[in-house]
């Protein structure tokens, strides 16, 4: 089968507009770490969150995937805080 150049395929996630929102725990994620006045470790994130360390520190490191949070790492500890909207 030939494939005709006009055929294009739409995303079934972002219906071709090319984003996506964050929901669910992505979203819940950004919002809390968005509330701090510093920079946070997941541990620590996850302790106020009341969810799993390991589970948390997945959950940022997608959002910094994303272009949602920043680390840096100091020591041992990577921290993160969340990129301030620009309007």
């Amino acid at each position: 089968m030939k494939q005709n150049q006009n055929d294009q395929v739409q995303c079934s996630c972002c219906g071709g507009t090319g984003t996506v929102a964050l929901t669910g725990v992505y979203f819940d994620t950004l919002g809390l770490l968005r509330k701090q006045k510093e920079e946070i470790h997941g541990a620590a994130l996850a302790r106020i969150a009341g969810c799993n360390a390991t589970a948390m520190n997945n959950r940022l490191a997608y959002l910094e995937e994303n272009g949602f949070v920043t680390s840096c790492v100091y020591g041992r500890k990577k921290l993160f805080s969340a990129i301030r909207k620009v309007n």
